[in-house]
């Protein structure tokens, strides 16, 4: 079996940290090769529903996971469920304020998309990260931001492709969104064991979505 030089990304929209926990615990113990998760969700210490955060400046604050452990803000998902487990690394764990979201716990290589060259200063976008970092297709992220604004929670799993199928099919089972996108693409991840040992990027399912 011949493999794209990359390992492909997982994602799932849950209803809840709670659910989404739920999910991401059933690929405990399957000996997936899980590179590394990112999640994001809505920090309820800091959210006020009355505001609007569509002009909202961008903050950004790096925590440990032992100022987090105890705070019930993160302890549910982004600390019980991923940092120190086996499931992949979890780096980057830190609190932001994203224009048109607001305030939020993320954690994961996602952060450090958004993040500058600058400790603290935030650059990018959401959308331009899980299109420059995920392989997401905008039109794919631009969803995906508008469950965040929502109060959903997002969970990316970087895998080997010989488990992105795998991976996909826990999520949906745990309650992750299913959006009909339809997929045109030769190659996808169900399929992925009668890959021919050259494929083009333009033929390939670029991310997995749960569908």
């Amino acid at each position: 079996m011949n493999a794209p030089a990359n390992d492909v990304t997982v994602v799932g929209i849950f209803d809840s940290p709670a659910a989404a926990r739920t999910a991401v615990d059933t690929l405990r113990g399957r000996n997936l090769a899980i590179r590394d998760v990112s999640v994001v969700e809505r920090d309820p210490a800091r959210y006020d529903p009355a505001l609007d955060y569509g002009n909202a400046g961008w903050e950004y604050r790096e925590y440990t996971t032992e100022e987090l452990g105890g705070s019930g803000t993160a302890s549910g998902l982004l600390v019980g469920s991923l940092a120190g487990t086996a499931l992949g690394t979890l780096a980057g764990l830190g609190a932001l304020v994203i224009p048109g979201i607001g305030p939020v716990i993320a954690a994961g290589p996602l952060v450090g998309a958004l993040l500058g060259g600058t400790a603290g200063a935030v650059t990018g976008t959401l959308i331009g990260a899980l299109v420059d970092v995920f392989q997401v297709p905008e039109q794919h992220a631009t969803v995906y931001r508008e469950r965040l604004h929502q109060g959903n929670t997002m969970v990316a799993i970087h895998v080997d492709p010989a488990h992105a199928a795998y991976v996909r099919d826990a999520l949906r089972t745990g309650g992750a969104e299913r959006f009909d996108w339809g997929n045109s693409y030769q190659y996808t991840y169900d399929n992925y064991n009668a890959w021919p040992g050259t494929v083009r990027a333009e033929e390939r399912q670029p991310y997995v979505w749960v569908d």
